[in-house]
């Protein structure tokens, strides 16, 4: 292969066959794993790998999970914050996505109702998505507004952090197979996100974002409306 796109995307779906209503708004949750979720190119290594500390002190109070995989089917270590999703049974029916790619795990929201939260391509194709946020574990402290707790229920424990770094990690070890290159240094410098601007405009949602060309007068309108 002389070339590979890799993409990972997360809280997100087919349009197609997005069902509304889940009950799944600022929530934390432990996955449901799938039969294939041990065995799959994602989360294989998670099953070996051990989370190091002082488990029981950070995390639970029973039983401590001893691997990262364990930590993630038991713990609640997944912000979910979306009312879409796609139910297990769409998911089965539609032959573009059952065909493409394989569940690897699945939630339910407050009221039961399930949702896909983990897949991955199948064939070798370098596609994962999450319906949960694995970045918020470790980069978002957001405080409600004008109190000191939380402004969402993400978890920032010693195993929470490892699975955010464990998924960052495979990605970026992902897209280092691709033979895409710039064509030059300065060519690629001219593209390195350093470049673009940030603000906390979306906070506290998002504490920091990153403003892209294109986006930056709707970003100094809601700058503006925080003053």
């Amino acid at each position: 292969m002389r070339w590979l796109r890799v993409a990972h995307a997360n809280c997100s779906g087919d349009d197609a066959i997005l069902a509304n209503g889940f009950d799944s708004e600022n929530i934390s949750l432990p996955l449901n794993l799938t039969a294939a979720a041990p065995h799959s190119a994602l989360l294989a290594d998670a099953a070996s790998i051990p989370i190091q500390g002082s488990i029981r002190r950070t995390d639970s109070a029973g039983a401590a999970p001893t691997t990262l995989l364990s930590a993630l089917g038991t713990l609640p270590l997944t912000l979910n914050n979306h009312v879409n999703g796609v139910t297990p049974q769409d998911f089965a029916r539609s032959k573009p996505l059952s065909s493409s790619f394989e569940v690897l795990a699945t939630n339910r929201d407050r009221k039961g109702r399930e949702f896909v939260s983990v897949v991955e391509g199948k064939h070798g194709l370098p596609v994962w998505a999450t319906q949960w946020h694995p970045e918020k574990n470790i980069f978002e402290q957001a405080r409600a507004p004008g109190h000191w707790w939380p402004f969402e229920a993400i978890a920032h424990t010693r195993s929470a952090v490892a699975v955010s770094q464990y998924l960052a990690n495979y990605f970026v070890d992902a897209c280092r197979v691709s033979t895409h290159r710039f064509a030059d240094a300065t060519h690629e410098w001219r593209h390195l996100v350093y470049h673009q601007r940030t603000s906390t405009a979306m906070a506290p949602g998002f504490v920091q974002v990153y403003i892209l060309r294109g986006a930056a007068e709707d970003i100094e309108q809601a700058e503006e409306a925080l003053l």
